[in-house]
């Protein structure tokens, strides 16, 4: 039965189907990590969620590093097109 598998999987036809999956499931696995690790909003700890709403201006702080990721600070400056300069040229230079 292995050799049916490997005759049916392990062709190079098949390797953009593993790559396509295993970037999704790599960025999804990212994104649950990040939102389980860092979130403020989820918090495991009883102690925590016994609080109740935090209203203090460090809880604001811990907010605002959440959202201005480093992601996001390194493309604040960027337009947000996919091909630009094909956008420039198609559109004689005006947007």
């Amino acid at each position: 039965m292995s050799s049916q598998f490997a005759k049916t999987w392990l062709r190079p036809e098949v390797y953009p189907i593993f790559v396509a999956i295993g970037g999704a499931c790599s960025l999804s696995a990212f994104f649950m990590t990040r939102q389980l690790a860092t979130s403020p909003g989820f918090t495991a700890r009883k102690s925590k969620r016994m609080a109740g709403v935090r209203e203090e201006p460090e809880d604001f702080k811990e907010g605002k590093n959440w959202r201005e990721h480093g992601v996001r600070r390194a493309l604040r400056g960027m337009t947000p097109q996919i091909m630009p300069g094909l956008n420039s040229s198609m559109s004689g230079g005006q947007h």
